[in-house]
């Protein structure tokens, strides 16, 4: 298993998110680097995906909270899932030499997430006025 990649995004990647992808505490602590794809595998640190361990391969269009569009590759296999959020001009359909689909999503916010931004916003206001 070696060999030159394809291609290499940045990404934040996270494992046995919940799905389909959603905000939450689990991005907030994911894994920050360079998908690269190879010919037989994805690639990010020690984590090495081969695409015949793949049972599912899902491309999600999502867009940011600011609105830029975002894609989320979701892979998973029989034992692990991983998603990885991707910068706006990624394209990872053009390196995936596996059967996969396309869907458009509209993230989701947990209540963690909520939470966290209101108590944010709370502080925010505590140390501008208070």
């Amino acid at each position: 298993m070696s060999g030159k990649p394809n291609a290499r995004f940045i990404t934040k990647a996270v494992k046995d998110a919940p799905t389909p992808p959603q905000y939450g505490p689990h991005w907030s602590l994911a894994k920050r680097g360079a998908v690269q794809f190879f010919d037989d595998r994805v690639e990010l640190g020690k984590w090495s995906i081969p695409f015949d361990k793949m049972t599912s391969v899902t491309v999600w269009r999502a867009k940011t909270q600011l609105g830029f569009p975002c894609p989320i590759l979701e892979v998973q296999t029989e034992d692990v899932s991983y998603q990885f959020g991707l910068n706006p001009w990624a394209k990872p359909q053009k390196y995936l030499n596996v059967e996969f689909k396309e869907r458009s999503i509209k993230m989701q916010y947990t209540a963690y997430s909520v939470v966290f931004r209101i108590v944010l916003i709370a502080l925010l206001l505590f140390f501008i006025f208070g």
